[in-house]
């Protein structure tokens, strides 16, 4: 959009800016064939008449503006390369590499866009404080990346993991392998999950709480996030290392806590040590 002068000519450049390989061509030829427009112009506004025939012109012009040309468009490939690179970063978590909240939020709404339908739950690692308080943060750290490596050989076009915060993360599931997906989730990863803390040596167990709803792309996201977490707050309560399908209607408050809040409660109910 121009909305001043100075804009111009970055709308040129945006304009002039191969997105492949057959536009690259047309465009160089688009561009060659505007040079040669304005040079007969020129030459006959300036001088009267013609001086080059048609076959010498187009040599010269191909000649002097292929070289500019094919560095403009290499500068071009750099610049969405190093585009991409830093998008990708943005909605990537530095540790775990997986998506971060902000692309799992992303992936809710692509979805609903394209009324996709499945599952979204909230999984959350029981008694991670006792984990860092006990074996080190490096110990925390390295169980985290055990969930993050599960989910990333699982994940897919229409199967999105991402770490939405500390040590909880978000699945939503959709198309014919959703159930499946979920039916994963809650037989081998809640249960029991082995990590190292070391690269070799022994290997410590982690148990994750999750909580699913239904997705359903006509309805808000908000109000199906506030019920997976309360499937995962009954999670929580009944000891952890399971995944709870939620029943609820929408319409029914879920209880307003934080991971901390789950673990607290969860210890309270089940005589567990912090």
């Amino acid at each position: 959009m121009i909305r001043s002068l100075r804009d111009i000519p970055l709308v040129l450049l945006r304009l002039a800016t191969p997105t492949g390989r057959i536009s690259a061509l047309l465009k160089f030829m688009a561009f060659n064939a505007l040079i040669y427009v304005i040079s007969v112009a020129l030459e006959y506004g300036l001088t009267g008449t013609i001086l080059h025939e048609t076959p010498v012109r187009v040599a010269i012009i191909f000649g002097t503006s292929t070289p500019f040309i094919l560095l403009l468009m290499f500068g071009f490939s750099v610049a969405r390369q190093s585009n991409a690179r830093l998008a990708n970063l943005a909605a990537t978590d530095p540790m775990t590499r997986l998506p971060n909240r902000r692309a799992f939020f992303d992936g809710i709404a692509e979805s609903r866009r394209t009324g996709a339908r499945g599952y979204l739950a909230i999984l959350d690692a029981d008694r991670f404080k006792t984990i860092n308080d006990t074996l080190g943060h490096d110990a925390g750290d390295r169980a985290l990346l055990a969930v993050a490596d599960w989910m990333r050989r699982r994940a897919g076009p229409e199967l999105l993991f991402a770490r939405i915060g500390g040590e909880e993360f978000g699945v939503l599931a959709t198309g014919a392998s959703a159930r499946s997906a979920i039916d994963a989730i809650e037989t081998d990863l809640c249960p029991n999950l082995c990590f190292g803390l070391q690269d070799e040596g022994p290997t410590r167990s982690l148990t994750l709480s999750a909580g699913v709803v239904v997705f359903d792309p006509d309805l808000d996201p908000h109000d199906m996030l506030r019920e997976a977490d309360a499937a995962l707050y009954r999670s929580k309560i009944a000891g952890g290392a399971r995944l709870t399908r939620s029943a609820a209607r929408f319409h029914e408050a879920a209880p307003n806590l934080s991971p901390k809040s789950y673990e607290r409660s969860a210890h309270r109910a089940t005589g567990a040590g912090a």
